[in-house]
């Protein structure tokens, strides 16, 4: 057998998705979904994490950027008034 057991998003046991035509079909719970079992909750849910965490560095980056802009703003107003 090459396929791997993967969780059915629906009833969240570990099974080996049966085919039932284009459909995958779970044997515990028999929620039904379209395309390759790898797909249903494996690589979708990694891409998430992976955008989730570069928002999170982008936002901070640009916290960072006004930070130090506003940092360098307040030194030059301190130099000039000297």
């Amino acid at each position: 057998m090459n396929s791997k057991k993967t969780i059915c998003p629906n009833c969240g046991a570990v099974v080996l998705f049966v085919p039932a035509g284009t459909w995958m079909r779970c044997p515990e719970c028999g929620a039904a979904y379209g395309g390759d079992p790898q797909t249903i909750g494996g690589k979708d849910t990694f891409m998430s994490v992976i955008k989730v965490i570069c928002w999170v560095m982008i936002i901070m980056m640009a916290i960072v950027g006004v930070t130090a802009a506003v940092f360098f703003v307040g030194c030059v107003a301190t130099i000039s008034k000297i």
